[in-house]
């Protein structure tokens, strides 16, 4: 082995200990840097040179720069975060819909109702009383306005939903872009001989998570380092190829207005995508099931509207045979309380049959102005019929609601912890670790240096030696 071989071999190691104090430093400077994967130089020895002895090593290279990606954890962090970001709309709406409500409270519907039927109960000891006939009135019209205060914040919440989901779609796709964009840069470089994606990996990763935590996407590997971004089975990014998500309002007699999530493909044609999780999920569910009128599902708008209704059509039937203060014949005038047509709860209001409080009919036959039997049936529907009661069992299942979307939320958040430190512990940047990397490759330098000093000691004597 000639002294040029040893001069060769110090070169090669103080390359790849310089590349190996690169990459350590290059670590240290991303300790901070969200969605960083650390980087370790691996060497390798160079093929040996058969001598007449045997065969002696020729030094070093660095085959690779290795990056700690696991995508293990990170595909079951997104999953997670979709879970999570679900339970935190969840939870988001139903606190919302409980402060709208305002239950149980003062200013709640239910102590509003109460207060109605209770005014009937009154105003039947003494029928012929024109101030307890206004009273009445005016607990119904305090009723008729907390529906409609409660109605309109609730379609104020909806119409918020939507725009969420918009804004979300928004987001969504510019996420789709940029991992797009993103796969086009892994699949470049990796072509490239020694090429080094990590940094647009650690990148893309990050957006994966985003558009994870929106709509609930899986994630597969493809050739040369790009990924296949699914939504529910629906390929939406292949490789640099992507579609564009919009949304979809539809309107049905049956169902009503319902949004959905629609996937456009670059030649225009659309298809329907439903996302398993994530908050274009959540929001989806809550604006064609929850807040929805005529959802078959659970919807608070519906128990609503059916409450009114109750009240309007008991209360209306049972005044329908009554008569009034000054009604002195059969058959009964046949007034109404409440409007008719109002059966919902943006639409209950007082009837202009009673404006007068002396038209209320009250009494169960005419001429007997003290006989106050109607009012005292209406007052007894709180015992007789079950709308009260179902109301009550509504605001209870809300609540319920919302601590199970609570519960939810904190186990996924516990869930994600846990994850997240794993991960960290396989990726994450250990300032110890890369400290002792650091004088590792710091004194393989030196010696590295000192080979190519002696090399070069050695072909100075030779050359000396021929003149």
């Amino acid at each position: 082995m000639s002294s040029f071989s040893s001069l060769e071999i110090g070169k090669r190691g103080l390359l790849a200990q310089r590349l190996g104090l690169d990459v350590t430093s290059n670590n240290i400077a991303n300790v901070n840097t969200p969605g960083y994967a650390r980087r370790q130089a691996v060497l390798t020895e160079t093929t040996p040179q058969k001598i007449m002895a045997g065969f002696i090593g020729t030094g070093v290279l660095v085959e690779n720069i290795r990056s700690y990606r696991e995508e293990f954890f990170d595909r079951e962090i997104r999953k997670n975060m979709y879970q999570q970001a679900g339970y935190e709309l969840d939870e988001t709406v139903f606190q919302r819909i409980e402060s709208i409500i305002s239950e149980p409270s003062d200013m709640g519907l239910n102590e509003a109702v109460n207060n109605f039927f209770n005014a009937f109960e009154q105003v039947s000891v003494n029928p012929e009383d024109v101030a307890g006939r206004q009273y009445l009135l005016d607990t119904a019209q305090t009723m008729v306005d907390r529906f409609h205060t409660i109605s309109g914040r609730l379609t104020d919440l909806k119409n918020e939903v939507k725009s969420k989901f918009s804004q979300d779609v928004e987001k969504a796709n510019q996420l789709i872009k940029d991992i797009a964009d993103l796969n086009q840069k892994v699949y470049s470089t990796y072509s490239l001989p020694g090429g080094d994606a990590q940094t647009y990996i650690d990148q893309r990763e990050l957006k994966l998570e985003e558009l994870s935590q929106i709509a609930g996407i899986s994630v597969t590997q493809s050739d040369l380092g790009s990924v296949n971004v699914f939504i529910n089975g629906k390929n939406i990014i292949n490789q640099d190829t992507y579609y564009t998500l919009k949304l979809n309002e539809q309107t049905s007699p049956l169902t009503g207005t319902t949004i959905q999530l629609e996937a456009v493909d670059p030649q225009g044609n659309s298809q329907f995508v439903f996302p398993p999780g994530g908050e274009l999920a959540s929001l989806a569910k809550h604006f064609n099931t929850t807040l929805n009128e005529m959802s078959s599902g659970f919807s608070i708008m519906k128990n609503l509207n059916d409450y009114a209704d109750a009240i309007v059509t008991n209360v209306n039937l049972e005044m329908n045979s009554g008569y009034g203060l000054d009604d002195t014949t059969a058959p009964p005038p046949g007034r109404d309380f409440f409007d008719a047509s109002g059966l919902t709860a943006a639409t209950i209001n007082i009837s202009t049959d009673v404006a007068n409080p002396r038209d209320i009919p009250l009494s169960s036959a005419p001429g007997e102005p003290g006989n106050g039997n109607i009012a005292l049936n209406i007052a007894g529907m709180t015992a007789t019929q079950n709308f009260i009661s179902d109301y009550v069992d509504l605001i209870g299942k809300i609540g319920q609601m919302g601590k199970d979307a609570s519960n939810g939320k904190n186990t996924t958040k516990l869930v994600a912890d846990q994850l997240s430190n794993q991960r960290e512990s396989v990726i994450g940047v250990n300032l110890d670790e890369e400290a002792v990397n650091l004088i590792k490759f710091q004194k393989a330098f030196e010696a590295s240096s000192r080979v190519v000093n002696l090399a070069n000691d050695i072909l100075g004597t030779i050359i000396n030696l021929g003149k």
